[in-house]
């Protein structure tokens, strides 16, 4: 039985040429177009979810308009995180993040500057659960080494 299906579709594929090729593809495009939207909506929900607390740490963005247009950002002004905190009391904690022009840095005789700072609030620690190399997170960011 299914050996004669088989020779059936294989003669059919065969002898309408055309629409067994917009058939086929069409049906390839469409399985790679989910197989795509699978795993963009896989990444998604999946991003950061190595937190420990990862369902209660939210971003906060913002609209912004200019002329007339509206823009959706990530970026929101410093003091917005500790106000954040005091003004609503189910927010715990406020972590900020700060990409910094490149700075002088200096340790004992050898000055260079570095391209990659970055300036984070010390509660970084108490909100993500990024895994060190060495030392501990609670004095992490306490003062400067």
């Amino acid at each position: 039985m299914l050996r004669n299906l088989l020779k059936v579709a294989l003669r059919n594929l065969l002898k309408y040429k055309g629409y067994s090729f917009i058939n086929v593809f069409g049906l390839a495009l469409g399985m790679a177009a989910s197989l795509f939207i699978f795993l963009w909506v896989q990444d998604e929900l999946s991003y950061d979810r190595f937190h420990v607390n990862a369902d209660t740490i939210y971003r906060v963005e913002q609209d912004q308009h200019y002329s007339g247009e509206t823009f959706h950002v990530n970026v929101t002004p410093h003091p917005v995180g500790p106000a954040y905190v005091e003004a609503i009391p189910e927010i715990v904690d406020a972590v900020r993040f700060s990409f910094l022009r490149p700075k002088l840095i200096r340790h004992g005789e050898t000055a260079f500057y570095e391209p990659g700072v970055r300036a984070v609030d010390p509660s970084i620690f108490k909100v993500f659960t990024f895994p060190l190399v060495s030392g501990d997170p609670t004095t992490a960011l306490a003062e400067p080494t």
